[in-house]
């Protein structure tokens, strides 16, 4: 969704800098001015202002083991640094992609997680400081654009022939000098200017320009921060959130990876337990496997470079009734109520609480979703939204790869898989999204969904009959 001054009910950012210590970063351009002139001398300005205010004011750090952040609440790029290039498999498909991308995550996981309230935000209120609303009412943030202009510019350097879509758009940083000031301190990278900015992060809207984007063979699609909510839900309160980055060749994703800075690093940690070690990286290269990984260095956690697989699918070793759901924390993704009802199916009528939710799963935001299938945390995820809506590509490329190479299946209701080949979204004729660890799981789910299906438009025919009575 584009932003702009007019679709935006307000323009607030998070972790703002009080104004008089922006200086010149938050002057009116003078008219008939040089943009480009000018916005190099307000980023000088900018890092000036910066380097004598210090820091980043009145961040709360956690103390749960996850993260290089200073004392400030800013993030210190120098640390933590992993050689991803000696952990991979050295045969991985793609390796060159897989590396750069990694390396563009994970720097764009160490400045969010920064950014990261500790505690709930309201990102419902108008009057804050927090974040800005787009049209459709959903957040965006500081870290949003941040992430976006580190992962979409160091992907162009890399490979200067490929497409790019991506979420968010710098329309807005354009028409506010403070909040375009705190998105570039918060990239950290100090040599770029306001125009650096700005068109790193416009990259990707590519899509906006056919001519351009389907000349591209190769597209890169990222989500700079999904699961926006969970990120507002704050660090110690399990708010989950992930940057997003794939790569689709010819219509097909080929290369996912999830960056999870919030997420437990194993299924065998606490996820209620603040101190627990956080913070891991998915990535799947199509045919070459999927591989967990670590977002930080910590001198008590080894480096690691696990192959994960999802939970075993032919119903014998788990059986289907026994299948734990990943749940959004809200039901704005299901608003018929189709998982319940599907969860009844397959878990029995004692499958739901006494509110109708289902008993076996867990809830979070955001694609963490497909990591957590991937690894064996939970075995089916549904997203089955009003009538209509069609898909984002940048909400699921990566984490179809980082299942699809664990071993698990991703599908729309009617079992065929997902078209990423129409541009910035999947194709209008497809509904839902179902993924699964695959086999037997995956064919009983979509039963369930057709069932329940049935069911609903039976009820709805008598009703209809019953009204003309």
């Amino acid at each position: 969704m584009v932003l702009t001054a007019t679709t935006m009910l307000r323009c607030t950012v998070l972790f703002a800098f009080p104004r008089q210590q922006l200086g010149v970063a938050t002057a009116i351009l003078p008219h008939g001015s040089n943009e480009s002139n000018v916005c190099r001398q307000r980023t000088k300005a900018l890092h000036d202002n910066y380097a004598a205010c210090g820091s980043l004011p009145n961040r709360s750090i956690s103390t749960a083991r996850s993260s290089s952040i200073d004392a400030t609440g800013a993030a210190d790029p120098s640390s933590s640094l992993i050689d991803y290039h000696n952990l991979l498999p050295k045969n991985i498909p793609r390796r060159n992609e897989l590396l750069a991308g990694l390396d563009a995550v994970r720097k764009a996981c160490v400045v969010t997680k920064a950014l990261q309230p500790d505690h709930p935000t309201d990102f419902e209120r108008r009057d804050d400081d927090l974040s800005i609303m787009k049209e459709d009412f959903s957040p965006v943030t500081v870290a949003d654009f941040a992430a976006q202009a580190i992962v979409l510019n160091r992907l162009h350097i890399a490979f200067p022939e490929d497409g790019f879509i991506a979420e968010e758009s710098s329309l807005s940083l354009r028409e506010d000098d403070a909040l375009a000031s705190r998105v570039l301190f918060a990239t950290g990278e100090t040599t770029w200017t306001f125009d650096d900015l700005f068109s790193s992060i416009d990259l990707g809207k590519m899509y906006e320009k056919p001519t351009i984007i389907q000349n591209k063979t190769r597209i890169w699609t990222c989500d700079p921060i999904d699961g926006t909510r969970g990120f507002l839900r704050g660090r110690l309160h399990n708010g989950q959130y992930c940057v997003a980055l794939a790569l689709i060749e010819a219509g097909v994703p080929v290369i996912g990876i999830l960056g999870c800075p919030n997420l437990v690093a194993s299924e065998d940690d606490d996820w209620e337990d603040i101190d627990s070690t956080r913070g891991c990286i998915f990535a799947a290269s199509l045919n070459g496997g999927c591989f967990q990984l670590p977002i930080y260095s910590d001198d008590a956690e080894p480096i690691y470079c696990n192959e994960v697989r999802a939970s075993a699918n032919d119903g014998i070793e788990l059986k289907v009734s026994d299948a734990r759901f990943c749940l959004g924390v809200e039901n704005y993704g299901d608003p018929l109520g189709q998982q319940a009802a599907i969860s009844s199916i397959i878990h029995g009528p004692d499958g739901l609480t006494n509110d109708g939710e289902v008993k076996n799963a867990r809830r979070m935001d955001s694609q963490v979703k497909y990591g957590v299938l991937a690894r064996g945390g939970a075995e089916v995820f549904l997203r089955l939204p009003k009538a209509g809506y069609v898909e984002w590509i940048w909400d699921h490329a990566a984490g179809n790869v980082v299942l699809h190479e664990a071993g698990g299946k991703v599908s729309d209701v009617e079992g065929s898989p997902v078209d990423f080949s129409h541009g910035a979204k999947v194709s209008e004729s497809q509904y839902g999204i179902i993924a699964t660890n695959g086999g037997v799981f995956h064919e009983q789910i979509l039963r369930a969904y057709k069932e329940q299906k049935a069911a609903r438009d039976n009820d709805k025919a008598n009703c209809s009959f019953r009204a003309k009575l």
